[in-house]
């Protein structure tokens, strides 16, 4: 059966909600191909119109429904976090199969605990999916291990989900596992794996992947793909110059045939890139974007693109006609997406009651633009509750730990970060801290800190080579720690060693 033509591609560059009732009728014909349903699926992913989340929940909890489109109404909703989070544990618990999986998979770091113990338990039904839902926001070393451990599940399944979350985190322990994983006998487990190295910059990982690039077939391919996206080595050479150039070129040597780089990655970079010009905003039209915004139907996308008019340009008057309009908006794109104007109005209540949104996207935003705001105690303990939420991980977390910097005395804010860098299980977090203490120039915390250097990583390098760079920026001695790097195979690592004091 032939159905009406959908101009998918004009759909979604115009996020055009008009046809959002034409999409979930045709989403529930029961002729429909997989083909065209997954189009759809994207499509309204695309729009992200809060109408349809009403339908979508009713078609996914009809049992009578088929599992595959009950499914696809489930990540239409994940995607736009429309599932109702009070209701997931339940249906783990009381679910059918096609409710628990879609349960698990929607659940963030605020049921990290039963995400972690069924993610433990290999013969859990739902076991692939909890590692499937630890790709983000399980940043702790100890969520890393149950990832690294579904390497070595029987279920091939199981395994290529670990490969792929991996990927995101790029915990420095599973770089052998993933090696290991090059070598598995389902063609699927080894693609992600390989996947998943190209962005473990290593001599050992480009040795291994180019044995693996002489296979045969979707396996080779991927491994000459990983192979291609291997960038940190010529990003190493853009900067050392003299015997610190030599010894890298040195360090790279038994990769170099393999990595093909050209003259021009030889060449040290002479400056710095400009940056590109800023668009020039146009001024807002209070009175069409009130009109507009009122409408759910039309292209949303000239319509969000207005709201990140220049907010200088609107008068008090219309600011006062906005702002109440802005925040209780019932679109989360629409509050998602007022932040900058809130901020620029120093409506510091406003991007406060946006913090507190069912929405996580819309509290996010609203707790990162709250950073561009005049420094204030109440903001300041508004970042740290946010930060101390179970569920905000990641870069979340980052903007959050940036608003409250930006909020706090120096006095008071230097022994903080100092401490999320020492404690915090959070790796974003603790490579946030870093970054803070370096834009205070807070030396003698940095100083205090340069003993990690000589501790493995507890996920990846990055508060490494974030201390490599304050001892460069503000002359700190990390001989020591210098001394326990130079023989980390990693091309990040001995860039950052190159260009230290």
């Amino acid at each position: 059966m032939s159905g009406p033509v959908i101009p998918h591609t004009k759909i979604r560059d115009t996020k055009d909600c008009s046809w959002t009732a034409r999409l979930l009728a045709r989403l529930v014909v029961p002729e429909l191909t997989e083909d065209e349903q997954d189009e759809i699926v994207i499509t309204l992913q695309f729009l992200a119109d809060p109408r349809a989340e009403a339908p979508l929940v009713a078609i996914f909890a009809d049992r009578t429904r088929p599992e595959a489109l009950r499914s696809a109404a489930a990540s239409v909703l994940r995607a736009g976090r429309g599932l109702d989070r009070r209701t997931l544990t339940g249906l783990i618990r009381d679910g059918d199969p096609v409710e628990q999986w879609q349960a698990m998979v929607a659940m963030e770091h605020d049921e990290a605990g039963l995400v972690a113990t069924i993610a433990a338990d290999p013969g859990h039904s739902l076991h692939r999916a909890a590692i499937h839902t630890m790709a983000w926001g399980f940043e702790a070393p100890r969520f890393q291990a149950l990832k690294i451990a579904a390497l070595a599940h029987p279920d091939a399944r199981v395994r290529e989900a670990a490969a792929e979350t991996l990927l995101w985190d790029e915990p420095v322990a599973a770089e052998v596992p993933l090696l290991r994983a090059l070598d598995d006998s389902v063609d699927a487990v080894a693609i992600a794996a390989a996947q998943a190295l190209a962005y473990y910059p290593t001599r050992r990982v480009v040795l291994r992947l180019a044995e693996v690039r002489a296979a045969a077939g979707e396996r080779g391919q991927a491994a000459a793909k990983a192979l291609d996206n291997q960038d940190s080595f010529a990003e190493a050479l853009q900067g050392p110059v003299g015997a610190r150039r030599t010894d890298l070129l040195a360090w790279m040597k038994p990769v170099w045939d393999i990595l093909a780089l050209t003259e021009d990655d030889l060449q040290p970079s002479a400056s710095e890139p400009t940056s590109a010009p800023r668009p020039v905003r146009q001024p807002l039209d209070a009175a069409r974007l009130l009109r507009d915004l009122a409408d759910p139907d039309g292209p949303w996308g000239d319509k969000l693109r207005r709201l990140r008019a220049e907010p200088s340009l609107v008068g008090p008057a219309d600011r006062a006609r906005l702002v109440p309009f802005l925040v209780e908006h019932p679109d989360p794109r629409v509050r998602g997406a007022c932040g900058h104007l809130l901020a620029a109005w120093g409506e510091q209540a406003a991007l406060l009651r946006l913090v507190g949104d069912p929405r996580p996207a819309v509290a996010s935003h609203a707790i990162d633009w709250l950073a561009k705001t005049t420094p204030d105690a109440a903001v300041a303990q508004c970042a740290r509750d946010y930060l101390a939420r179970p569920w905000v991980a990641g870069m979340d977390a980052a903007y959050a730990l940036t608003t409250c910097v930006a909020h706090t005395p120096r006095a008071e804010v230097i022994p903080l970060l100092t401490r999320h860098v020492l404690e915090d299980p959070r790796e974003a977090v603790r490579l946030r801290a870093v970054e803070a203490l370096i834009e205070l120039q807070a030396a003698p915390a940095l100083a205090s800190l340069l003993p990690l250097l000589e501790a493995p990583p507890r996920v990846h390098w990055g508060v490494h080579l974030a201390l490599l760079r304050a001892c460069g920026e503000l002359a700190l001695d990390a001989s020591r720690g210098l001394d326990a790097l130079r023989d980390v195979d990693n091309a990040d690592v001995q860039a950052a060693l190159a260009r230290a004091p």
